[in-house]
């Protein structure tokens, strides 16, 4: 897992900038992306990746991404 795309805080939401690939598709993250963003670049070629992500609020200011395998 490439642990380097998630923030030093983690509790501030944001994701620092990567790429990441899955099943030889590349998915980029911008600096300042929000779960929604991270959430939308996953389902976007979901297709390709046989991965989509989900928000899932937890609380009324927690929030988390999961990820349903679609293959």
């Amino acid at each position: 897992a490439n642990t380097g795309i998630v923030s030093a805080s983690p509790a501030s939401g944001f994701f620092t900038a990567g790429t990441i690939a899955i099943n030889s598709q590349n998915i980029t993250f911008e600096v300042g992306d929000s779960l929604n963003d991270i959430a939308s670049k996953f389902n976007s070629v979901s297709a390709n990746t046989g991965v989509t992500a989900t928000v899932i609020q937890i609380s009324s200011n927690q929030f988390r991404l999961s990820f349903t395998a679609t293959q």
